[in-house]
């Protein structure tokens, strides 16, 4: 099945879903869901990223980097600063249209849970996600993703 549509007044930085439901003619069998949804926005140019890392404790053990398609880092953090109370620490980075990894890494092993206080991290543009994880992912989290694919 092929679906097209052309919508002209999609807003900026929203998020929109069509939801398709097939119905099919008497005696045809459908496999599966009888429901389809699209999630889309309108197309986005977007280059300015924000990480956001909402810590446990421990920022120290805290790196992060992105890589580009050849795997030469172009931005990277960390370590931050141990706390006794959780903090949120905001990185902002402009992105040349490419494809890239996200690496977040935790010296300790335990990614951003510290036995008490559960953090999480998020890479985004715009309405964009990118990158997100919570809790304990260990000593490292990669993700991959494309800017202006």
């Amino acid at each position: 099945m092929d679906v097209s549509f052309v919508d002209t007044n999609l807003v900026d930085l929203v998020s929109y879903s069509l939801v398709l439901d097939i119905v099919a003619p008497a005696g045809t069998a459908i496999v599966g869901s009888r429901t389809a949804t699209i999630n889309y926005n309108k197309y986005l140019i977007c280059n300015d990223f924000v990480l956001t890392l909402n810590e446990d404790n421990f920022g120290s053990e805290r790196t992060w980097e992105v890589t580009n398609a050849s795997g030469t880092v172009v931005e990277s953090g960390g370590p931050y600063s141990d706390t006794s109370a959780p903090q949120q620490i905001i990185e902002t980075m402009t992105l040349a249209d490419g494809c890239y990894t996200f690496t977040v890494n935790d010296s300790f092993g335990d990614g951003q849970f510290d036995g008490n206080t559960t953090g999480n991290y998020s890479l985004d543009c715009l309405i964009i996600n990118v990158a997100n994880g919570e809790g304990n992912w260990g000593s490292s989290e990669s993700t991959e993703f494309c800017v202006n694919p």
